[in-house]
């Protein structure tokens, strides 16, 4: 008898599990929150620790690097205000009118050649599926990508239809900035369709993830421990998206 660990790598479900997906034994777990964790993907700047391409689009659990233009499905967006401080989390909110903003604080002050960023950081956060995967992920949008993400806004409530009966993608770019090197999201488009696979799995995961998310019984990594890798100390920093 072979002492060999026998591996499979087919990723077809088989036919006897197929029938069994609303079983959920062994997930009876107890966990909060801070245990469900939504993997992000992470641009990479040229002054990031993360090894890869600078421009890349990284996702953080795996270390997959995904192609560029970077195509998705888009599954719900929403947007989140974050008050840091010695890069550490002070808190998070939705709600714009959230009584610890102080007046002000989501606003940008200094001049255009020192320019002072906001004391709350303003994020548009989407669930998305990328089509290399079919996995659901968050895709960021902050500073310098910000309108990126408004567009994409834009262009997915302009039609009829759920958000992800779509395909979109973004582009990597130099931020114009020459004194610094960091990049930044850029060049939203729609693609076209998706095919009924793809639309099972952007359906699949607005029905089961986007209630958590609402409720926020699971947040997106790097929110639930409050980590930021950089600390807004300079212009480029301060407009650097992380």
């Amino acid at each position: 008898m072979s002492d060999e660990l026998t591996t499979t790598n087919n990723d077809e479900m088989p036919a006897f599990l197929k029938d069994k997906q609303n079983d959920s034994r062994g997930k009876e777990s107890g966990v909060d929150a801070r245990d469900r964790i939504l993997p992000r993907l992470k641009l990479l700047h040229k002054t990031t620790e993360d090894k890869g391409e600078e421009g890349a689009i990284v996702h953080s659990i795996t270390g997959q690097s995904f192609g560029i233009p970077f195509q998705f499905i888009s599954v719900f967006h929403y947007k989140e205000y974050f008050k840091w401080e010695k890069k550490k989390l002070v808190f998070k909110t939705r709600d714009p009118k959230d009584e610890r903003i102080k007046p002000g604080e989501l606003e940008w002050s200094g001049t255009k050649e020192k320019p002072i960023p906001p004391a709350i950081q303003t994020t548009l956060q989407f669930l998305v599926v990328p089509v290399e995967t079919l996995e659901p992920v968050i895709l960021s949008f902050a500073k310098t990508s910000y309108q990126t993400g408004v567009q994409l806004i834009n262009m997915i409530d302009m039609t009829n239809g759920p958000a992800f009966q779509r395909i979109y993608s973004v582009e990597t770019a130099k931020a114009p900035d020459k004194d610094y090197d960091y990049q930044m999201l850029v060049s939203a488009r729609p693609l076209g369709y998706v095919d009924e696979k793809q639309f099972a799995a952007a359906e699949k995961s607005y029905d089961n993830i986007v209630p958590l998310l609402k409720s926020g019984k699971i947040v997106a990594e790097d929110e639930s421990n409050g980590s930021q890798k950089n600390e807004t100390t300079t212009t480029a920093e301060a407009n650097a998206d992380f």
